[in-house]
């Protein structure tokens, strides 16, 4: 909430500690699993290395699993630092800003929204897909 009135220009995003990247905007609710949000991501950038690098290569893979095992409730408490180490891992160990950009947002989301990684590790899977179904059943 506290980044809700932050300008939309570069300085500002900078300022508030992101970036703007291209300029891309992907707006979500309060519905969201801000957890599968990452998750996507992840896989997104995994799908696009180009293998080279082992940092990118087998980083944005391991994210991806740890992530999965979160949406399937198979998580442990341990595997949210792992994604972090993961990600500080990867982090300026590529060959191009690939590797770097995988790790931004999941981190971003493990610092802001870190209570919704609890949540699925406790309650065994993602509690916003069980709301969902509620809603639509």
């Amino acid at each position: 909430p506290q980044h809700l009135d932050v300008a939309l220009d570069f300085d500002a995003i900078q300022k508030a500690g992101s970036l703007a990247g291209a300029g891309a905007m992907v707006v979500m609710d309060e519905t969201t699993c801000m957890v599968d949000a990452a998750r996507r991501y992840v896989k997104f950038f995994h799908h696009e290395s180009c293998g080279k690098c082992t940092p990118c290569r087998e980083g944005t893979f391991w994210m991806a699993n740890i992530f999965d095992r979160m949406e399937a409730g198979e998580a442990k408490a341990a595997d949210v630092d792992l994604l972090l180490d993961i990600g500080y891992s990867i982090d300026g160990r590529s060959f191009c800003p690939l590797g770097d950009a995988s790790t931004w947002f999941p981190r971003s989301v493990i610092k802001f929204f870190r209570d919704e990684f609890q949540q699925h590790i406790s309650e065994k899977g993602c509690p916003f897909k069980k709301s969902v179904e509620e809603a639509v059943a």
